[in-house]
């Protein structure tokens, strides 16, 4: 009788201690709201991001901001658009960029939850595909398409979604731009600018497909090159030459999934 009243103690006992680390691992997977807001209403009532609450305004996406739907907002500081002019835009261009911070998610995005890795924003490209967003993740900061989240203003949680401050406005991409985001393509994106073919390949007026060759790739071109020609780097093979390998992985006026 002893043993099954001590049995039954360790039993409740272990089953508290489950209950309690439960709990613990729910918090960790679904932090706590910060603000019973909206991230539109979070934006709005953060001086920090003056500007780009009018910008939504203006477009009426703080409605959107509002709804019932799932939201990370990458938010531009006020600094962030020194040198844009907003209103030079359409009401659809600016529509279009305000949409590239937006990611429409299941759960919100915090930042221990990122990764390094392409996802899509609620902007729009040729033949209306969502473009995309490559997330950077390093030991010190988290930098999404070339800028960084604030280290002290990001996981701005709200009823239905999360607010990341970003340190610069997220300008609708290129492939030129797409390249340069990603460290693992930095040498392509260097033979892409010793070429001279940044301005080509950046234009919004033509579509490319980039069939783009990563850095162990460069690294197996240049040994290649190196036993043949003797360039050992980039910057030695002649810019007609790379520019005619560089050619060679463009697909013009195409969008080739």
């Amino acid at each position: 009788m002893k043993i099954s009243k001590t049995i039954k103690g360790i039993i409740y006992a272990f089953a508290g201690v489950l209950m309690v680390i439960s709990c613990r691992q729910e918090e960790e997977i679904f932090p706590q709201v910060s603000s019973p807001k909206t991230v539109a209403e979070i934006t709005a009532d953060n001086e920090e991001l003056s500007v780009l609450s009018q910008a939504l305004n203006k477009v009426r996406l703080d409605s959107v901001l509002s709804t019932g739907a799932t939201f990370t907002l990458f938010a531009p500081e006020n600094n962030a658009f020194s040198g844009i002019d907003i209103d030079g835009l359409s009401e659809d261009a600016l529509t279009n960029v305000l949409l590239n911070h937006v990611r429409s998610t299941v759960s919100a995005e915090f930042t221990r939850s990122m990764s390094t890795g392409y996802s899509n924003s609620m902007a729009t490209g040729p033949e209306d595909l969502n473009l995309s967003i490559f997330t950077q993740v390093t030991d010190s900061r988290i930098i999404i398409n070339g800028d960084t989240i604030s280290s002290d203003m990001n996981d701005l949680g709200g009823t239905n979604g999360v607010v990341h401050v970003m340190e610069g406005v997220l300008l609708l991409p290129s492939v030129a731009s797409h390249i340069s985001y990603n460290p693992d393509y930095s040498m392509l994106n260097q033979a892409i600018e010793k070429a001279g073919l940044v301005t080509a390949l950046s234009s919004n007026d033509d579509v490319f497909t980039i069939l783009a060759p990563n850095n162990a790739a460069f690294e197996k071109f240049l040994m290649d090159v190196n036993g043949a020609f003797g360039w050992s780097s980039i910057n030695e093979i002649p810019n007609d030459v790379l520019e005619e390998v560089l050619l060679f992985h463009v697909v013009a006026c195409a969008n080739v999934v």
